[in-house]
Parts: structure tokens; sequence; C-alpha cells
């Protein structure tokens, strides 16, 4: 059985020589597990990365003398590892190997796919379950004729508040506290932005058929007529708002 698995990584820069501070895993069944690196280079942490990633991590929140731990089953994740990258990979091979087969999804993935393979020495030694080629939610937003650069928490969000700002909740209705560039959190909204955009791409598909029905329906004399044209271009307007009001 094959099981898409969003993830997200968080890192000291964007360059060449940086490296992870953290990782995090959903699956598409809910299955998450998150590390948190003691090996990133702190040499590389300016003042943004100390203050939108660092500061979001476990390690830094409950226990900044940690080197190595296992936390199971907390409100993070099903697993929570901290450690450098020997002591993490293993423990990640070992959670991965429970799907028959992966593929890998996640969202301006240039350096998230790079610096996971890395976390196995190289792109040769990720797990073989593993599919050798990654997607990005970023090519379905521009296939879907939605800005790619759109904010994503505010087209995953179950509401908004008053004031605009994007609220999630879970299974119970409690609400969740958004936490933006922390790894597990983003992998998390990573998976809600690829189940709307899947919503999204049945509802058009409905849409569209409705249109083509709709023309089926049309004699031969309407079609040659330039009020067919007209008639037409009202279908692709009338899709169109459809379409857009859903996001």
């Amino acid at each position: 059985m094959n099981t898409k698995l969003f993830f997200d990584t968080e890192f000291t820069g964007l360059h060449s020589k940086t490296t992870l501070v953290s990782i995090g895993f959903i699956s598409e069944f809910g299955k998450t597990f998150y590390a948190e690196f003691t090996d990133y280079d702190k040499s590389q942490v300016d003042d943004w990365i100390q203050t939108n990633v660092i500061r979001k991590t476990w390690v830094y929140i409950y226990d900044p003398d940690t080197n190595f731990g296992i936390v199971e089953k907390n409100s993070w994740a099903d697993i929570h590892v901290f450690g450098d990258k020997d002591f993490i990979a293993p423990r990640l091979r070992d959670w991965l190997s429970q799907f028959e087969s992966i593929e890998m999804w996640s969202d301006c993935m240039a350096y998230d796919w790079v610096l996971f393979n890395d976390i196995f020495g190289s792109a040769f030694d990720i797990p073989k379950n593993i599919f050798y080629i990654p997607f990005d939610i970023c090519t379905v937003f521009k296939e879907m004729a939605i800005n790619p650069d759109i904010n994503r928490e505010s087209f995953a969000c179950d509401a908004f508040s008053e004031n605009g700002e994007p609220l999630f909740f879970n299974e119970q209705g409690e609400r969740l506290i958004a936490g933006k560039h922390n790894a597990m959190w983003d992998a998390k909204i990573i998976k809600r932005c690829y189940e709307k955009l899947c919503v999204l791409k049945v509802d058009l598909k409905t849409i569209l058929l409705e249109a083509s029905n709709w023309e089926n329906q049309m004699t031969s004399e309407e079609r040659s007529t330039l009020a067919y044209f007209d008639a037409r271009l009202k279908v692709i307007d009338r899709i169109h708002e459809k379409y857009m009001n859903q996001i």
C-alpha cells in the first residue's frame, strides 16, 4: 500500500552549508514523527532563526541542556526524538519502516529534500520503501490556478477570527495554537493544504462536467451563432467565480 507522507524541515539558513534544526512528518492517516537536532551549526544562527525557529523547538522551551532523548505520545507528535544525526537516523528509519511504500510531499522543498536525504548519508541511502521522486504542493497550487505564494495557514485554516487571524481546531473542537516555522506544525499545514486542494480539484471537475453537459444539450444551430460564444463566456465566468469562491 502506498502512503503519502508530508514533511517539513527547519534549518540554519538558505545556503549550501546549512544544517538541520528539526524535521516533522505526518502520514495521510495522521501518524507523526518529529525530531530536533542538537548538532546543528550554532554559528549559522542569526537573530531571525533564533527568534522564529530555535525558540519554537521543544528542547529550547523545556530542556535546553538535553543532548539525546525520545518522548512518545506527547502533544507534539507520536514519536518525538532529539539528538544528533547519528542518534536520529536509525530511529527515523525504524519509524519509516512501518509503511509499505512512501510518497514524499513537502512545500518549496529544494532544501527539505536534500536535508532529508543527508540524514541517511545520501540519496542512495534513504530507505528502500521511499519513492525516489518527491512531490511539491507548490506545483499543485500552480496547476490549480492558485497563486503558489498564497499564505498557507490562511488557505488551510478552519476559520478566521474577527481580526482575520487563521484559526485551527482539532477533532474535539479545541483550538490549536499555531506554530509557524516549527517543522511538525508546518508538516501538518502542508497536509491540510494538500487535502483542501484535492477537494477543490474534485469540485472543479464537477463544475466543468456540468458545463460540458450544458454545451452538449445545445443544437448545432445554437452552436453556430454568436450567441453561443457569448453563452460560453458566461459559463467560463461562472465556473471561475464558483471555483475561486471556494478558496
